[in-house]
């Protein structure tokens, strides 16, 4: 079978990367918390989520580590500083507005155009794993 690539512009929905950035449906076990915590939510950054396991649940080892990830989430998205750039812990991750772009493209590329308008629980939960781990680890 022969294949082509197909290249096209899609509008991003404000109130999709709203309900990403500053609402916390996502979080719901029907969706990505089965196997995603969120840690804190800031208005003007977005989410920071862990990756717990498939129950959803975070290891004290985990948790321990909660105040120093939202430390280094903040000073990444706060002002410009000088020095190298701190990365988040191993299983932690930035749900902000660039990282949803990523959501949408990861969910078109799966379901189609109109991904934004017609998203379910599954497939919400399928481009936030592509996006953020690379592969469906869970569900």
């Amino acid at each position: 079978m022969q294949e082509i690539e197909v290249t096209f512009n899609i509008e991003v929905k404000e109130d999709f990367v709203d309900m990403l950035v500053n609402w916390s449906d996502w979080l719901g076990t029907g969706y990505c918390g089965y196997w995603a915590f969120g840690v804190v939510q800031d208005p003007s950054i977005g989410w920071l989520f862990a990756d717990c396991d498939e129950d959803g649940y975070c290891s004290d080892e985990l948790k321990a580590q909660f105040a120093e990830a939202e430390r280094i989430w903040r000073k990444e998205h706060g002002e410009p500083h000088d020095g190298p750039c701190e990365t988040l812990p191993k299983r932690f991750h930035s749900m902000d507005k660039n990282n949803v772009l990523e959501v949408i493209r990861q969910g078109v590329k799966r379901y189609g155009p109109d991904f934004q308008e017609q998203y379910d629980s599954e497939s919400l939960d399928v481009a936030v794993q592509m996006t953020f781990l690379h592969e469906v680890v869970y569900g």
